[in-house]
């Protein structure tokens, strides 16, 4: 009886200094299973709201190409049209919104490079004459202050040099610290 419970005692040893860390182990795959299933939830959100909103633009393709039309002018679409705009780039920029807190300041390898792609993204749609009057005239402000701030100084960064309004030749006024153009 005695070595029985000396051979129980030792194998409740043992299961205590095999099973703490197995335990440990099993802990944080099952933490980083979930976190894997919220990040793949989230990158699918994020796809499908972005697959949402190419549905309605390709509904409005009469009046806005989102592919090729980097030098649209907002004034150029009807009244109509110009309010269907407005509505259109308020729900991508939500989505933009939406991308910022989910991967901009996190530290995860992962989601840095989904903010990277993001950036990118939404630099690109900055460029667009039409995106960048619709930011600085329906939609700047009513978004959380590090987006808004972010999208601020994207606009600021595209916006063209402004021509010389008292110059009937059009001479393009310099950005500061950059030479002017040749004519």
């Amino acid at each position: 009886m005695d070595e029985t419970l000396r051979v129980l005692e030792a194998m409740s040893y043992l299961v205590t200094i095999l099973g703490v860390p197995v335990a440990i182990y099993l802990f944080y795959r099952e933490r980083r299973k979930e976190r894997l299933a919220r990040e793949a939830e989230t990158y699918q959100t994020m796809n499908d709201k972005y697959l949402e909103f190419l549905a309605l633009c390709l509904e409005h393709s009469s009046f806005l190409n989102i592919y090729d039309d980097e030098n649209a002018r907002f004034e150029k679409y009807s009244k109509h049209e110009q309010d269907k705009v407005v509505v259109l780039f308020d729900i991508l920029v939500s989505i933009f919104e939406r991308a910022f807190m989910m991967y901009r300041y996190q530290n995860d390898r992962l989601r840095a490079k989904q903010w990277k792609g993001w950036s990118a993204f939404i630099e690109g749609w900055m460029k667009r004459d039409d995106f960048r009057f619709c930011w600085k005239h329906h939609l700047t402000g009513q978004w959380e202050v590090g987006f808004n701030n972010y999208m601020d100084k994207l606009y600021h960064q595209h916006v063209p040099v402004a021509k010389n309004a008292g110059s009937p030749s059009g001479i393009r006024l310099p950005q500061p610290g950059k030479l002017p153009e040749r004519p």
